[in-house]
């Protein structure tokens, strides 16, 4: 009698097979295998100079954006709107006072006038700023015409860009800012943005 051949072994998966003694396993964290973290350390001591190189151009990069961009200066304080003052925009007054309140929409509202297109056509004519080298972008050509529609767009979206109007928390208080490459440029456009 013939025995029969044994049945063929399928090989198992190699990360599921158990290791043979002496050979490392395929993952292995390094904390109880010092030749493993050995090896870790050669690796990084072979490329440390390309972490070293990112880094520097990095760093070059962020110096050489830093001092060839425009300073960029902000002016900014909290106005509180109360039924008194918010009222001056509007035509329907009905004088429902709660108590100096206005309610998030209204608020809302304050902020959608603050930032209108008219305010900042008013504000940019008042101060001159489409003949302003701070307000324009650098290398413009000055002095704008505000009667060319594309330009007068244009200048109440770099205007409307340095403006930021938010209120704060659930309060009847605007934080107002504007930002300029000139200091006394944000606060005259500030202030004269309140004013108007």
């Amino acid at each position: 009698m013939n025995p029969l051949p044994p049945p063929p072994v399928e090989p198992i998966a190699p990360e599921y097979r158990d290791t043979v003694v002496g050979e490392r396993p395929f993952v292995s964290l390094g904390l109880s295998d010092g030749r493993t973290l050995q090896h870790a350390l050669r690796i990084g001591k072979k490329y440390i100079w390309l972490v070293l190189i990112g880094a520097l151009v990095g760093a070059g990069a962020g110096m050489f954006e830093n001092a060839t961009s425009p300073k960029q200066y902000r002016a900014s304080a909290t106005i509180e709107i109360t039924a008194d003052t918010a009222d001056q925009f509007r035509l329907d007054t009905s004088g429902d006072d709660q108590g100096g309140y206005i309610d998030a929409s209204r608020l809302g509202t304050e902020i959608a006038i603050l930032k209108s297109a008219t305010l900042a056509t008013e504000t940019i004519r008042s101060l001159h700023l489409y003949n302003d080298k701070d307000f324009l972008p650098p290398g413009a050509t000055s002095p704008w015409d505000l009667s060319n529609i594309r330009l007068r767009h244009a200048l109440i979206g770099m205007f409307e860009g340095g403006l930021a109007a938010e209120r704060t928390g659930h309060t009847n208080i605007l934080t107002l800012s504007c930002t300029a490459r000139d200091p006394q440029l944000a606060a005259d456009i500030y202030n004269t943005l309140i004013d108007n």
